[in-house]
């Protein structure tokens, strides 16, 4: 940098000065620039531009002439020192109408790419030593940025085991993933991308950047959580829900050469993408079913009666991921005290009946009802089924409140 002396002659360490930074538009290092209140100090151990320390030449070291010195019209060089930190002062005499040539030595630590940056010396008690009419400022522009895509890695779905899921509800899972980016912490936007949870089968719908959804077979994240950005890399942990009728790829399902796979892809600032995908797990076949129904009351019945025509009904549905049938039993009988009337009095039937028509009668052993099935679900508009039931009371039963459980279980159907 050249200091012109206009008033009057600079002797050796008559003044002391410093050099300072401001980030601008292109082209705006200008006269009137020059008093610009966005000027910092230029320090070595902080700022987007820094003192940078040689071993060699030594800080305050004298300057000689080269062939690549600025120069400034016609005027005089007298040369000065080379600089490596504030502050600096006038080491030989700078007579009116000659320029003073300092040296610095600069690194740009974690100025952004294409930055225009201008520089302007002031007294140490940061009073200018020119006006803002000062001809020239003196301007750099730091290199373009050549961005690097970010890198995906280190993906895992549920930990890496079977997934299995919750009856009539909803169950979260975790997607595991690192993302690196050599360009640095600052390009790493953890809210961008995306990651999703997807049977092998639908692939080519799912891991994409906008991936078309379907609670059967294709999961989008639903939130996400990031760890501190360390040497570039970021790990993130997003959470899924998924619902209990998602598609079982297990041994048993219809889909026993899929599995499920989790896609992670990120974004940059400058919209590069990085993606790779999770090794393979198996999500079970779940068979359950919902009772709708909590009990069933026969009413007041008489000793040597039936229900009739009357039944009562109980509603049962799918609960899981399969198609399933449903078995009967008696967990207890119907008693009250030290009285009972026979499992085999209750009946059932998939349909109405007037006693004892074409129902069933109820056992202490889980019987296979004839003509039920619960197909699997593919939503969360239920798949249900009724079955009605009906009492008789044999004659000579003593009056009283009975009271027994019935036992319904699911029963995989292929």
């Amino acid at each position: 940098m050249l200091l012109h002396v206009t008033n009057s002659t600079s002797t050796p360490g008559e003044d002391t000065l410093k050099l300072q930074y401001a980030s601008t538009t292109p082209g705006n290092c200008l006269p009137a620039f020059y008093g610009s209140s966005a000027f910092v100090d230029v320090a070595t151990s902080t700022g987007e531009i820094r003192y940078n320390d040689n071993a060699l030449p030594a800080d305050g070291a004298l300057l000689g002439a080269t062939s690549t010195d600025p120069t400034h019209g016609g005027d005089t060089i007298v040369n000065q020192t080379y600089e490596e930190q504030n502050n600096f002062t006038t080491t030989s005499t700078v007579s009116v109408g000659r320029d003073g040539k300092w040296d610095f030595s600069l690194i740009d630590f974690s100025a952004p790419a294409d930055t225009t940056y201008c520089f302007r010396a002031v007294k140490s008690n940061g009073t200018f030593i020119a006006t803002s009419t000062s001809s020239k400022i003196p301007e750099i522009k730091t290199a373009a940025s050549t961005n690097s895509a970010p890198t995906v890695s280190s993906v895992v779905l549920n930990g890496g085991t079977a997934i299995t899921l919750t009856p009539n509800a909803t169950t979260s899972f975790n997607i595991s993933y690192t993302i690196t980016d050599t360009n640095g912490c600052a390009d790493i936007i953890t809210n961008n991308g995306t990651s999703t949870a997807f049977r092998s089968g639908v692939s080519a719908t799912c891991a994409v950047p906008s991936p078309t959804t379907n609670n059967l077979n294709c999961y989008l994240y639903v939130t996400r959580a990031t760890s501190t950005c360390s040497v570039n890399s970021v790990n993130a942990t997003d959470t899924v829900q998924i619902y209990y009728f998602a598609q079982a790829t297990d041994a048993s399902s219809s889909f026993a050469s899929d599995n499920w796979t989790a896609y992670a892809l990120a974004v940059d600032a400058a919209n590069a993408t990085g993606s790779a995908t999770s090794s393979a797990v198996e999500l079970n076949t779940m068979v359950a079913i919902n009772v709708t129904t909590s009990s069933i009351n026969y009413g007041n019945i008489t000793a040597s009666s039936t229900t009739g025509s009357v039944n009562q009904t109980t509603t049962i549905s799918n609960a899981g991921n399969s198609s399933t049938t449903l078995r009967l039993s008696a967990n207890s009988t119907l008693t009250s005290g030290a009285n009972s009337i026979a499992t085999s009095s209750q009946r059932y039937s998939t349909s109405s009946f007037a006693f004892a028509g074409t129902s069933t009668a109820l056992t202490a052993t889980a019987v296979t009802v004839g003509g039920f099935l619960l197909t699997a679900p593919t939503s969360t508009t239920n798949v249900a089924q009724t079955t009605f039931w009906g009492l008789t009371v044999p004659a000579g039963t003593a009056t009283g409140t009975y009271n027994g459980v019935n036992l319904f279980t699911s029963l995989f159907q292929d």
